[in-house]
């Protein structure tokens, strides 16, 4: 559907498809993807004088900015609610708003604001953005000591998975059930919890269960089981530049009696032509009015010299430019991506997943 509104340069239909194009991008850990998918949404946007329309992937570029404790969240917070309210009512006005209440949760959150996340976490309204956020939302409970709530939470999202049989809830429900429990019986769930992400294809929270776990197994004095745990972790966080729970997972480390290592250099993404260029460019301060629309072709998912999918270095790319009207655009890096949506489930309204 993405590519042919793309052929056909059906730019409302586009407006409409890349957002959720960037939902799944993001919960499968391809945030240089969905960056650079929000930055084309963002671009059509203002190009084609659809400014509203700009409050989806901006609420996105929010989101991203805050899990990664990127400087430049408060411009893109600010961008994204003064354009949110003149957004017209329709299917993608409560996502935009439901994810920048996310974005400021998890602001909240990396700051130690415990009150405050809990009160953004607990306004999604969205059943999608509301489990996706399940983990923030459990944890922020707790943290304020609403075990009743963060219950409550985990009860639902409980049924989904049921329901389901998804393994991303199936992880997110015994991960909740960790956090509730018993630090002695915690372990019960995480267990299962790891087990469940192995299908799952969701490595940002995979590697926040194994960041919890082994945190718990560091504070019993099982510093030797926890170092495995909180490595996984940190490498995940390292390719995803998540800088906020890289310090958490690294101080971890150290506390276990292990000195955290430096990524190799030599797993760093290798970027094509176009996107060093359009990366150089940007950081010479260029405008992205006068960035290249299009590299003829687009170019292949990013890449590892190791041969899995990173989003590594690579997020310094569309992400690095922000300015109050526009993002620095890559567009279609992600484009064949979109067949995958349709086959994944998850190319659908919403309400749906």
């Amino acid at each position: 559907m993405l590519s042919g509104a793309r052929d056909a340069g059906a730019a409302m239909s586009v407006l409409y498809a890349v957002p959720r194009l960037v939902f799944t991008q993001v919960v499968a850990g391809h945030w240089a993807a969905a960056s650079s998918s929000a930055s084309e949404a963002l671009t059509l946007s203002i190009s084609s004088g659809q400014r509203p329309m700009a409050a989806t992937p901006l609420a996105w570029l929010t989101v991203l900015a805050a899990l990664r404790g990127s400087p430049e969240f408060d411009a893109l917070l600010a961008d994204a609610e003064d354009v949110a309210p003149g957004q017209p009512p329709g299917i993608m006005t409560n996502p935009a708003h439901d994810l920048i209440r996310c974005a400021k949760g998890s602001r909240a959150a990396q700051r130690g604001d415990v009150h405050a996340a809990f009160h953004h976490f607990g306004r999604p309204t969205v059943p999608a953005i509301a489990r996706t956020a399940a983990l923030d939302r459990i944890e922020s409970a707790v943290r304020v000591d609403d075990r009743a709530q963060a219950a409550a939470w985990v009860g639902q999202l409980a049924s989904f998975a049921d329901g389901t049989g998804w393994p991303w809830a199936l992880a997110a429900v015994e991960h909740g059930r960790a956090l509730i429990a018993e630090p002695t019986r915690a372990p019960e769930h995480f267990g299962p919890a790891l087990a469940h992400h192995t299908r799952g294809r969701r490595p940002y929270d995979r590697a926040r269960t194994h960041l919890a776990h082994g945190e718990l197994l560091r504070r019993s004095q099982r510093r030797i089981d926890a170092r495995t745990h909180l490595r996984g972790a940190l490498e995940i966080f390292e390719d995803l530049h998540v800088a906020p729970l890289i310090t958490r997972a690294s101080q971890e480390l150290r506390a276990s009696g292990e000195t955290a290592r430096r990524r190799d250099p030599s797993t760093a993404v290798d970027l094509t032509p176009m996107e060093r260029q359009v990366a150089q460019s940007v950081s010479t301060g260029m405008s992205t009015r006068r960035l290249p629309r299009s590299a003829g072709s687009p170019p292949a998912p990013l890449r590892s010299t190791s041969g899995t999918a990173s989003p590594r270095r690579a997020s310094r790319h569309a992400a690095s430019s922000h300015s109050s009207t526009s993002r620095s655009a890559i567009s279609s890096a992600t484009a064949r991506t979109s067949d995958t949506v349709v086959r994944c489930g998850m190319g659908i309204p919403w309400h749906g997943r």
